[in-house]
């Protein structure tokens, strides 16, 4: 592709397309204060997902099935969900 062809006034258009189109994104869409409350509770200040990300991907780290990556996995977020009160299990599958 041949960038030459291109003016100054194109790419004026391209950054203002663009970036308008990444601004609407980055607005909520839903007046709904449930999915609000959702979306504050995985974006917002409250949003644990980093450190959970953290731990299960660097400090429990590959999860082969039957390996002790995954048991230990299995055991951490059962740990994690009986600590914020949701019941959990860990079920055997497979053979």
């Amino acid at each position: 592709m041949n960038f030459q062809r291109f003016t100054a006034p194109t790419f004026v258009i391209f950054a203002v397309l663009f970036g308008t189109t990444q601004a609407v994104a980055q607005d909520f869409p839903s007046d709904d204060p449930v999915i609000r409350g959702i979306w504050e509770r995985g974006i917002g200040d409250q949003s644990q997902v980093e450190s959970l990300a953290q731990v299960l991907l660097d400090s429990i780290g590959p999860r082969l099935s039957g390996s002790p990556g995954q048991r230990s996995a299995i055991g951490w977020a059962a740990m994690m969900l009986d600590s914020w009160g949701v019941r959990s299990r860990k079920e055997e599958y497979g053979t």
